[in-house]
């Protein structure tokens, strides 16, 4: 005989199923942010609060009229592993507002780290 499936049985199974897939999409994604310069562009930022990802698409050398709208999906999955850290402010009297995306402390500091063991490959080649 057939059990049936509890609501909980399905979201655990959903769950899993989710993660799986979002660890195989992740990769691409954060090969996507390097190869494009994300990190050290958003890094540059004017505002103190980042900046939005149309302002990121404006600094890209690739331009592409739809850049902005797809850089909205990929700036999420960074700000979900830490990567960037997401704001929203507000643009206009009408209180529009727009998700603007910042390095996070996590980043910085983790860059920071690698930074310095390759200085200190480089500074142990030279002795």
């Amino acid at each position: 005989m057939m059990s049936s499936t509890t609501k909980e049985e399905y979201d655990d199974a959903f769950t899993k199923a989710a993660s799986f897939a979002f660890a195989q999409v992740f990769p691409a994604i954060l090969n996507a942010a390097i190869d494009m310069n994300l990190f050290e562009i958003i890094s540059k930022a004017e505002s103190s609060l980042g900046m939005s990802a149309s302002e990121i698409a404006s600094k890209l050398p690739k331009q592409h009229s739809e850049m902005g709208s797809r850089l909205e999906r990929i700036l999420p999955s960074l700000v979900a592993r830490s990567l960037l850290t997401c704001s929203i402010r507000t643009i206009n009297e009408d209180d529009d507002t727009e998700r603007v995306y910042a390095v996070s402390y996590y980043y910085k500091r983790e860059s920071n780290k690698i930074f310095m063991m390759e200085r200190g490959k480089k500074t142990a080649r030279a002795s």
